[in-house]
């Protein structure tokens, strides 16, 4: 560290308290918990709760460090706080690999007796299902995946929670509120994906695989499910396939922000009709409308939505032929270069 360096706040044996691991960890907890929130929440409609998944992560990463030190190493313990986040660094090296500390379910203290001391008080995880603790209240907030790093050089251990969020605010509560609890059902994956696919107007399959440590065969299997269950809708071939919401589920990051700079006349009056942002439902039964009285080709219709005719085969075509609303002009041949479409319900013409 540089001799320029200037805290803020810290906790050291300055002489004023007694310098033992329980009365550090006592005031080094309360100093982390300042850098987090905790909204308002009621236990049994009674009494308020003032610690949140998060408040476990970082308490349990406090007492890891304190665990799991080498106190006869060439260092000390440091607990670093700031507001990009928290890292937690102490004398000794890993004693399992990374991946056990993630996946649990091994636990290999280096002081045993400091385990026992914060077990009397029931503080820290055991059966080593602390390392899934932290990884999943950090997942929970969406916030950065937290990082274990090994200094060798020095005999440190590192480990870095960072308050950097991965999806932006503003996409997940409009996400949320379009999906309500299809999207509170899906896991950490599923939301990554519905989340991003709003924030960048549409993702990739490796946009999520370098935003999550998910197996590249666990994303393709979300985003087919994604589709399946109509949340996302996929285009293109297999090697660039994109994936998107349904037209008219929730508007784009770049939909709002052209929102926002329209007048109120403007989007009063013409931004619906011209634009084609009505829900999805509206959409549809237009086409069906348009393609009632005679057939319409794909072009055609792409004009009269004022689309693209690659988004209208596969977000209005594809449903409506499914749901039987639409009929082939030539059933037997889908590629057929004359193809058009028509309403079922519509009478031949004469």
């Amino acid at each position: 560290m540089g001799t320029d360096l200037r805290w803020v706040d810290r906790v050291s044996s300055d002489g004023s308290w007694t310098a033992n691991l329980f009365e550090f960890y006592t005031r080094a907890v309360l100093k982390l918990y300042e850098g987090l929130k905790v909204p308002f929440a009621l236990e049994g409609g009674q009494f308020r709760v003032d610690e949140t998944p998060a408040h476990k992560a970082v308490r349990e990463a406090l007492v890891n460090t304190l665990i799991h030190a080498d106190y006869e190493g060439r260092s000390g313990i440091r607990v670093l706080r700031d507001p990009a986040g928290f890292e937690f660094i102490n004398p000794g090296l890993l004693l399992v690999t990374p991946d056990q500390v993630w996946k649990g379910g091994v636990s290999e203290p280096r002081n045993p007796l400091v385990q026992r001391l914060f077990g009397f008080l029931q503080l820290g995880e055991r059966e080593g299902s602390g390392g899934p603790a932290i990884l999943r209240a950090w997942s929970e907030q969406h916030w950065r995946t937290p990082e274990l790093v090994e200094d060798v050089e020095n005999s440190e251990l590192h480990l870095k929670l960072r308050l950097v969020s991965l999806l932006p605010e503003a996409s997940i509560d409009a996400v949320r509120a379009a999906v309500g609890a299809a999207f509170e059902a899906q896991d950490e994956l599923g939301r990554v994906a519905l989340v991003t696919a709003h924030a960048e107007n549409g993702v990739m399959h490796a946009r999520i695989a370098g935003l999550t440590t998910a197996h590249p065969r666990d994303i393709t299997i979300k985003l087919q499910e994604l589709v399946r269950k109509g949340l996302l809708v996929a285009s293109g071939p297999a090697r660039t396939r994109r994936y998107a919401l349904p037209v008219g589920t929730v508007e784009s990051s770049e939909e709002s922000s052209q929102g926002s700079e329209e007048t109120s006349e403007e989007s009063s009056a013409g931004t619906e009709e011209t634009r084609g942002w009505r829900a999805m439902s509206d959409q549809l039964d237009a086409v069906v409308v348009f393609c009632t009285p005679a057939w319409r080709t794909l072009p055609e219709i792409a004009t009269e939505l004022g689309r693209q005719p690659s988004t209208v085969r596969t977000m209005y075509l594809r449903p409506l032929l499914g749901r039987g609303a639409l009929v082939r002009k030539y059933p037997d041949n889908p590629r057929h270069p004359h193809q058009a479409y028509r309403a079922a319900n519509a009478n031949e013409p004469t």
